[in-house]
């Protein structure tokens, strides 16, 4: 992949670089990523927002060939102690909702209810869509579409399914929907997502910028070319496109390629979150170390990138390249500060 700037002139760290010179050109910018992310504060806005930070209610949906599966989790508020938000298995608000590798489909599943739905799925859901509309509570709700698996993985099988879900939110309209996917088959559901307009967006995995990090740790995705080309077509349309690195993957030098990565991500994106795999609890270590992802990583000896926090770096050069990407805009503007969201579940 190829680091240079795709447009004449860009202003990087404070310096301007023109199109034919590489970004690992400048670093001798006065920003020093070591000493930045030495200061870096995990709960600091910009990595504590997400999309469902106001929502009343919080859903996800996975698509598969012969029906769905449908959870429901409480909303994550603030808490004045951040201690006992872990004690109590807290995760971090800013990765709890991200789509999974398949290596990872089972790692600290955030709680809640889950319910499969093999017959009559669309009735189910319908059922649900239109209790919650009932209740008040959907205009207030976000849902996310693609949390165990991709909506757009496998599409000739569980093309049906997927669309009538896109299709039942369209109509019924919640408060926000995150469609989350690795493939470029997303552009299937663009009719929809304009429909949506505002009220959605689609969070594309890129977890490396690197084609053979994602060869070698994620075998069997799409190409991060492929990923670029339609998170580039669904903005040329007016959908809202959320680049998100989770889990993180060997960029390169996590501090002096972490420039390039960020000029990646800026280029085709709206808004950027970031997530790794390590929680940082002790109680989570057996966990970690026995997922094949992580053997992985353990074996080429990226050990970094086990370590709670492995953006830092990244994250650093964003807010240098891309400040205003970082921090997700409200999209819940009215939700009730009390009610009882699974009383009638």
């Amino acid at each position: 992949m190829d680091s240079s700037l795709n447009i004449k002139e860009r202003g990087v760290r404070g310096r301007k670089v023109r199109a034919d010179q590489p970004l690992t050109k400048v670093s001798s910018s006065p920003v020093d990523l070591a000493t930045a992310a030495a200061a870096f504060d995990p709960h600091c806005e910009e990595l504590t927002r997400t999309w469902s930070t106001d929502a009343a209610a919080i859903f996800c949906l996975n698509t598969f060939p012969n029906g769905i599966t449908l959870s429901s989790h409480e909303p994550h508020r603030q808490r004045e102690d951040q201690s006992e938000a872990e004690r109590l298995g807290a995760l971090p608000p800013a990765t709890q909702f991200h789509l999974r590798l398949r290596d990872t489909r089972d790692y600290l599943l955030p709680k809640g209810k889950y319910l499969l739905y093999k017959e009559n799925y669309a009735q189910s859901l319908e059922r649900r869509l239109a209790q919650l509309q009932e209740q008040g509570t959907l205009a207030n709700s976000v849902f996310y579409l693609g949390t165990i698996v991709d909506p757009f993985a496998s599409f000739h099988k569980k093309f049906e399914v997927t669309m009538t879900v896109l299709q039942l939110l369209e109509n019924y309209r919640p408060g926000f929907v995150v469609l989350q996917t690795r493939s470029p088959m997303v552009i299937s559901a663009l009719p929809m997502l304009k429909m949506l307009g505002e009220r959605t967006a689609v969070a594309m995995t890129i977890e490396s910028r690197l084609e053979s990090a994602i060869a070698r740790y994620s075998p069997g995705q799409p190409r991060l070319v492929d990923r670029l080309s339609a998170a580039e077509g669904l903005r040329k349309q007016g959908v809202t496109v959320n680049a998100v690195v989770s889990p993180l993957l060997p960029y390169g030098d996590l501090q002096r390629d972490a420039w390039d990565f960020a000029e990646l991500l800026d280029r085709h994106s709206d808004y950027i979150t970031l997530g790794c795999l390590a929680a940082g609890r002790p109680a989570d270590e057996a966990q970690l170390r026995a997922l094949p992802l992580a053997q992985r990583l353990v074996a080429d000896k990226e050990f970094r990138l086990l370590r709670p926090h492995a953006y830092r770096y990244l994250y650093q050069a964003l807010k240098v390249i891309a400040p205003e990407k970082l921090l997700l805009k409200k999209v819940i503007k009215n939700a009730p500060s009390q009610l009882n969201l699974f009383a009638a579940a």
